[in-house]
C-alpha cells in the first residue's frame, strides 16, 4: 500500500513539473547582445508544427540571426511533416498561434523578422525579412 502511494505521487510530480513547463514558454537570450527568444504560441495540427517567437529588443547581427535559424532548427519537428517559425520583432508584436495558426491577423505582417522552414521531406529554408 505504502509503496503505491509513493508511486502515484511521484506521477501526480512529473505530470505537475511538465505542465508547469508547457505553460511556461521558454525564453533564450544571445550572450552579447540584449536580445532574448521567446515563444509566444505554438500550433500543432496533423503532425505539423507553427511557432511563434518574439523576438525582444532586437540587434541585425549575424550573432542574433545565426541564434535566431539554430533556435527555429531546436524546435520539435516530425519526420514527415512540416515545421515553420516565424520569429516577430518585440512581444507586442507576434501572434498567439496556438488557437489560429497561420492565419493571423496581417497588421503583423510588418513585424516578421524571419521565418524558418523545415519541409516534409527535410528541406530547411531560412528567410530573413521575408514579407518586405
Amino acid at each position: 500500500m505504502f509503496k503505491k502511494w509513493w508511486f502515484w505521487l511521484i506521477i501526480i510530480f512529473i505530470l505537475f513539473i511538465v505542465i508547469a513547463n508547457l505553460m511556461n514558454p521558454s525564453t533564450q537570450e544571445i550572450s552579447t547582445t540584449n536580445t532574448k527568444l521567446k515563444e509566444i504560441g505554438y500550433n500543432k495540427r496533423d503532425y505539423n508544427r507553427i511557432y511563434s517567437i518574439a523576438v525582444i529588443n532586437f540587434v541585425d547581427d549575424e550573432e542574433v540571426w545565426n541564434a535566431m535559424e539554430e533556435y527555429a532548427k531546436n524546435k520539435m519537428y516530425t519526420q514527415g511533416a512540416t515545421t515553420c517559425v516565424i520569429f516577430f520583432d518585440g512581444e507586442e508584436n507576434t501572434p498567439d498561434v496556438t488557437l489560429i495558426g497561420l492565419d493571423y491577423p496581417e497588421k503583423y505582417d510588418d513585424y516578421t523578422l524571419a521565418i524558418y522552414w523545415k519541409y516534409a521531406n527535410g528541406k530547411e529554408i531560412f528567410e530573413k525579412y521575408p514579407m518586405k
